[in-house]
This record gives structure tokens, C-alpha cells and sequence, in this order.
């Protein structure tokens, strides 16, 4: 078992958190505290696995997110072209 300091200006808790994958259990106050490791945690397969599951799932959140936003550029120069009786040309993003 080894026991390291953390400190994380970002971090604001107090209490316990149990990292199953990697077998560590931190002990926090806000921004400061340590974690005991306990084994060698999950091996780097499945680290990774988890990794990329998590990645596919931000990538395909992000191509959700770009698509409506495009729809809404055309709305908006929709709505644009409507108020001023015109044609509002889209240029390339």
C-alpha cells in the first residue's frame, strides 16, 4: 500500500471516494487530502477500454451538438431573411 498527497485547486469536497479501476481510495478536504493505492489497480487493457468508451461517447456528443448548432445558424438566417424581406447568404464555417 502507498500513500500520496493530492492537491487539486479544482477540487472542493470533503470525504472518501473509493476509484475501483484503479484500486485507490482518497481521502479529501477542499483542494487538499492524499490517497492510499492499494495493488496495482486495473490492468492497462481495461483502463484503456474504459478510456475509449468514454471517448467514442464525447465524440459522438459533439457531432449531436454540431449538427444543431448548424441547424440553428439556418434558422437564424431564416428568421433574419424574413424580418429584413431578403436573402441572407450563408457563408462557410
Amino acid at each position: 500500500m502507498r500513500i500520496r498527497p493530492v492537491f487539486a485547486w479544482y477540487d472542493f469536497w470533503f470525504g472518501l471516494y473509493w476509484n475501483k479501476e484503479c484500486k485507490r481510495l482518497y481521502a479529501m478536504v477542499p483542494m487538499i487530502g492524499f490517497y492510499m493505492q492499494f495493488g496495482r489497480g486495473a490492468p492497462i487493457e481495461e483502463r484503456l477500454r474504459v478510456t475509449q468508451k468514454w471517448l467514442d461517447r464525447f465524440q459522438s456528443e459533439a457531432a449531436e451538438l454540431t449538427i444543431e448548432n448548424l441547424k440553428l445558424k439556418e434558422r437564424l438566417a431564416g428568421s433574419i431573411a424574413d424580418s429584413i424581406g431578403g436573402k441572407v447568404e450563408q457563408t462557410g464555417s
